[in-house]
């Protein structure tokens, strides 16, 4: 499998594109953008926040 997603990205692209996809490889890279970009209201953080703490679970947001 391996051996042909290299051969299929290297084929000549169309015109226009720099990059051939592989299936869920678009979704994977939208995941990753959002999970970078995700905004939450204050008042929706402190209350997840405070679930976490009643079930004693960790509860961790990389604040930007």
């Amino acid at each position: 499998m391996d051996a042909y997603i290299r051969m299929l990205k290297n084929s000549p692209k169309a015109q226009g594109q720099e990059h051939i996809y592989v299936a869920g490889e678009k979704e994977f890279e939208a995941e990753e953008r959002n999970r970078l970009q995700l905004t939450i209201q204050i008042k929706v953080y402190d209350t997840l926040e405070k679930i976490a703490a009643e079930f004693n679970l960790p509860f961790r947001i990389n604040v930007v």
